[in-house]
């Protein structure tokens, strides 16, 4: 179990501007891509996840999903379910210049684009919700990805440790997502660790939770808003 009387969680965020960011000291153009939902009719058997989700700004590509072999262990993906995204690993996401996000998922079921070129013009884009609807080849189902381009914003690293009055370690399991004041909406939020009770993991008192994503884009006067586990009760975490 996630949390129980004797359990809490303990947040911290650190802030890092990056050396290719320390470029643009006015302005720090990023992009956050908070969640990509299956929305297909059938669950995705672990043979059929494989694909790929490659970020690429007038830097470097990045990968936020990798499956490249079959994990028989790995869970099915069912409707409606987030696909696990992993953190930028070298720097954040530019969105100033050309932003590509290229999806191919599921042996090739789900194919597409998101092509992004910055000008003045174009700056209602930013720091909205935006959203990318791919259809399956036999167009039966959807891939949503949701993003937004941030034009003032900065880099925040999460860690979430585990406090607990027992020393022995607990099997953790359920959702934590972090998202920002600067969007609402429901479902902008960056999924930082997801594990189902069958696939929780042991952690220790004052142990760090593995996060599949501690990297995320903040968007300057605003905070990371909120940081919650499993579907009932939740943490706040302010950083400005």
């Amino acid at each position: 179990m996630l949390l129980q009387d004797n359990i809490d969680l303990f947040c911290r965020t650190r802030n890092n501007i990056s050396t290719i960011l320390n470029k643009y000291v006015q302005e720090l153009y990023l992009a956050e891509v908070f969640n990509v939902i299956y929305l297909g009719p059938d669950e995705i058997k672990p043979e059929k996840q494989i694909g790929t989700i490659v970020v690429s700004d007038v830097y470097l590509s990045q990968y936020l999903y990798q499956v490249e072999s079959v994990d028989m262990n790995r869970p099915a993906i069912q409707p409606r379910d987030e696909l696990i995204l992993t953190s930028p690993h070298e720097d954040s996401i530019s969105s100033r210049g050309r932003l590509n996000i290229e999806v191919d998922l599921f042996c090739g079921d789900y194919k597409s684009s998101i092509c992004y070129k910055w000008f003045p013009s174009n700056k209602g884009l930013d720091n909205c919700p935006l959203e990318k609807r791919i259809l399956s080849k036999d167009g039966t189902g959807e891939i949503l990805v949701l993003y937004a381009l941030f034009n003032n914003a900065m880099e925040a690293h999460l860690e979430i440790e585990l406090l607990t009055n027992d020393e022995s370690a607990i099997n953790v399991h359920g959702v934590i997502a972090a998202s920002s004041s600067a969007i609402l909406q429901p479902g902008y939020s960056s999924m930082v660790f997801m594990k189902k009770p069958s696939y929780g993991i042991k952690v220790g008192h004052k142990e760090q939770i593995p996060l599949s994503r501690s990297v995320v884009a903040v968007p300057y006067e605003s905070v990371v808003r909120e940081i919650w586990y499993n579907t009932i009760e939740r943490i706040s975490l302010e950083y400005s």
